[in-house]
C-alpha cells in the first residue's frame, strides 16, 4: 500500500524519462550517498530553520519592547512640554513616582514608572529646571555610566529627542 500511494506521488510530480534518470541517479555512489545522508540534512534543516525562526521572533519581540518605551518616553515628553508651559520649568521630581504625582490628570492620563522590560525608569531634572533626562536600562536592565553609554542599551530622551537608543527607523 505504501509503494502504491508514493508511485501516485511520484507520477504527479515526474514524468516516465524523469523517473528512470532518478532510478540511475540512485544508483550511483553519489545517489547512494544522498540515501544515506537525506534525513541528517532535512533533521538539521528543520533545525536550524526552527533556531532562526526562534531568534527573529526573540528579536522582534525586543524591537517592540524597545518602541514601545520610546512612544512612552514620547509621550511623557509632550506632557513634560505642558508643564513647563504653565511654570516656565520643568517639574522637580527626583522618581517617576513624584513625576506622576505632579503630572497626572493634567498634563498626562498615566506616567510610565517602567519600562517594557519591567525595569524603574529614571527621571532627571537640570537643578535650574530647565532640561530633563528620562532613561530606560533597556534589555539589560542596567544603567550605563554616561562614559559608556554608546556601548549600552539604554534608551535616553533627553529635552524631547532621543539622544541613545533612538529608533534607527524613524530619526527624531
Amino acid at each position: 500500500m505504501a509503494e502504491e500511494t508514493q508511485l501516485e506521488v511520484y507520477d504527479r510530480y515526474f514524468t516516465e524519462q524523469q523517473l528512470r534518470d532518478l532510478i540511475t541517479f540512485f544508483k550511483t555512489p553519489t545517489g547512494e550517498h544522498y540515501v544515506q545522508v537525506a534525513r541528517t540534512i532535512a533533521a538539521e534543516t528543520r533545525k536550524n530553520l526552527q533556531t532562526s525562526t526562534e531568534r527573529y521572533l526573540m528579536e522582534t519581540n525586543e524591537r517592540n519592547r524597545a518602541n514601545r518605551t520610546r512612544n512612552d518616553f514620547r509621550g511623557l515628553g509632550f506632557a513634560l512640554k505642558s508643564y513647563f508651559a504653565d511654570h516656565n520649568s520643568y517639574p522637580k521630581a527626583r522618581s517617576a513616582e513624584e513625576l506622576a504625582a505632579m503630572l497626572v490628570p493634567k498634563y498626562a492620563a498615566t506616567v510610565p514608572k517602567q519600562d517594557a522590560w519591567d525595569h524603574l525608569i529614571q527621571y532627571y531634572v537640570s537643578d535650574d529646571g530647565q532640561h530633563y533626562r528620562i532613561v530606560s536600562a533597556g534589555t539589560d536592565g542596567k544603567f550605563a555610566p554616561e562614559s559608556e553609554l554608546t556601548k549600552s542599551d539604554d534608551i535616553v530622551y533627553y529635552d524631547g529627542r532621543f539622544v541613545h537608543g533612538g529608533d534607527p527607523n524613524y530619526p527624531e
